[in-house]
């Protein structure tokens, strides 16, 4: 049936009847006009425009290359692809073609078999196949830890699961522990000669930052007082940034538990802590979250040693405003932070590795080690004397922290100085984290243990987004324009170091100039991540020397390589 459209007539109900047009009066006005185009002109500038948005703004967004150096030197001692592997018939067997028979004429001994299949390339350990006869003959088998569970790409055979986690931190507060209270801890002395007399050298677990002519003050000893360095070092020039000498007759200078030094310069004592660093906000959360950032792999690219390089990309700009650091200061740095990952295996054929925990890493010197005679040295968290097995196979140091995880917020970054008197804060040891194979802790028995060596990081990285002056200012209660931070010296003096603009070179070393764009500062760092074994040269205690499976050795580099002088103080 066909619709038709019907219209009624907005006045008439007939349909003879014609519609009829409405009015509205209305009268229109107006009491504004354009103004005449004149010969007023304003000129901008534009790089004056761009330098006070990039100034003023908050925003980073961060970029970097990742550049690991791994070795899976440590591996396991059971399980898959474990030092056991090699007492299988496969690996033992030597019949051709193999009957898989052990106990045969054609078998060698377990000592054989690893000496025979055990092979090390690129610094990773493995075996080829041991079966001549079979399709993947020259397949190269990594050890347990395999090298895809160091890299910092998902592992795609283990459920796409993270093996690294990195996040960014920068320092909120300060902590003190038994290493810094009251002072850095003097933990050695010994006895020296300053132009043929006899002096005292004290040693300081982290870097001492003294040089011959600064005043120091000694508390918890017999000799307390303030003395003059005559000199750093020992008499053949070597530890000259952990020890320094003062003119105290050794024979009767004695240190103890609570002995410690303070730097004095200007009047002013220098104070010694730890930086804690927490978790940067960002643009739209109030701190940074797990999953805002990207690694992936670089295409063809690689290390001499053919360890995989990858590309950090953080997706969120970070907000680094209404943020100070841990003096009250604006930020001038943040830090790129990389915690390792416990890396089970989803179908149960690798568990993993220990949880993280937290050390400096210190040079050797053997006095550092804690023993029953001396047990307050366990209070230095020196990396590599830190283990798992209490008194077994030497005692182990206490770490600053254990089980650290990426949900973890506040973490221990480094150790520095600070002196009202310089107004800067001086590193004197970075914070490394150390794990190990769960495969390899416990007591252990004859043939497989104990072995506490593991592997340990670094585990903060700067990022420097604003320099301080290397310029002290100096004022009073007159002056205009004092930050809040200025340290007041308790005489009526102010001190303290300008925030440079960004761009803008005082002299520094590394002036920050950055890229600049829609509204956020590029920056882009390259990241070497050197994952080291604790005793490579076995002078901490911790190197596992059996004679059949024993873990592999470093080489030690003879003395030619290094010659070290005495300072000259005449």
């Amino acid at each position: 049936m066909d619709d038709r459209i019907k219209h009624r007539l907005g006045i008439e109900s007939s349909q003879k009847a014609s519609n009829v047009d409405g009015y509205v009066n209305l009268d229109v006005t107006n009491n504004e006009a354009m103004l005449p185009v004149g010969d007023m002109n304003r000129i901008v500038d534009a790089y004056k425009r761009f330098d006070k948005e990039r100034q003023e703004s908050p925003f980073y967004r961060l970029v970097g290359t990742i550049r690991p150096l791994m070795s899976n030197v440590l591996f396991n001692i059971s399980g898959v692809d474990s030092w056991s592997s090699f007492n299988d018939n496969i690996f033992r067997d030597q019949s051709y073609p193999p009957n898989l028979s052990i106990n045969e004429d054609e078998d060698i001994t377990y000592a054989e078999s690893v000496t025979k299949h055990l092979k090390e390339v690129d610094g990773w350990f493995g075996y080829y196949n041991p079966d001549i006869f079979g399709v993947n003959v020259c397949a190269f088998t990594d050890m347990e830890p395999k090298r895809r569970r160091f890299s910092f790409k998902k592992d795609r055979f283990n459920n796409d699961i993270k093996n690294w986690e990195v996040t960014v931190t920068y320092p909120s507060a300060s902590a003190d522990t038994q290493l810094t209270t009251g002072g850095l801890m003097v933990f050695d002395k010994v006895s020296v000669s300053v132009s043929t007399r006899e002096m005292t050298a004290l040693g300081i677990p982290v870097l001492h930052n003294i040089q011959t002519g600064e005043m120091v003050r000694v508390t918890g000893t017999n000799f307390d007082g303030d003395y003059v360095v005559q000199r750093v070092g020992m008499d053949n020039g070597d530890l000259m940034g952990y020890y320094f000498v003062i003119d105290v007759d050794p024979s009767i200078a004695v240190i103890g538990p609570n002995s410690r030094f303070k730097k004095v310069v200007g009047g002013q004592e220098s104070v010694y802590y730890f930086r804690v660093f927490e978790k940067v906000k960002t643009r739209v959360e109030p701190v940074i979250e797990d999953d805002d950032y990207e690694i992936y792999p670089l295409n063809f690219a690689n290390n001499v040693y053919n360890d995989g390089v990858c590309q950090l990309v953080f997706n969120e700009d970070i907000d680094v405003s209404d943020l100070t650091d841990n003096l009250g200061r604006p930020l001038s740095e943040l830090f790129l932070t990389i915690i390792k990952t416990e890396g089970n295996d989803v179908n149960g054929s690798f568990n993993g590795f220990t949880d993280i925990k937290s050390g400096i890493e210190i040079p050797y010197m053997p006095e550092i080690q804690a023993t029953n005679a001396e047990p307050y040295k366990v209070n230095i968290p020196d990396i590599r004397r830190i283990h798992d097995g209490g008194v077994v196979p030497t005692m182990g140091h206490t770490p600053l922290e254990n089980n650290i995880l990426i949900s973890t917020n506040g973490l221990f970054g480094d150790v520095v100085e600070y002196n009202k008197h310089k107004a800067k804060e001086t590193i004197l040891a970075d914070v490394h984290h150390r794990f190990n194979t769960a495969n390899r802790t416990g007591l252990g028995n004859v043939a497989n243990g104990p072995r506490q060596e593991g592997y340990y990081y670094k585990a903060h990285y700067p990022i420097t987004i604003r320099n301080f002056s290397p310029y002290i200012e100096q004022g009073d209660i007159n002056t205009v324009g004092i930050p809040d931070y200025a340290e007041d010296l308790g005489d009526g003096r102010w001190l303290w170091r300008d925030l440079l603009d960004i761009g803008f070179n005082a002299g520094q070393e590394n002036p920050v100039k950055y890229p600049f764009l829609n509204g956020a500062h590029y920056i882009h760092q390259n990241y070497c991540v050197t994952l080291k074994r604790q005793d490579s040269f076995g002078m901490f205690g911790l190197y596992y020397s059996a004679p059949i499976n024993s873990d592999p050795a470093g080489d030690s580099m003879d003395d030619k390589f290094t010659t070290n002088n005495g300072e000259d103080v005449c």
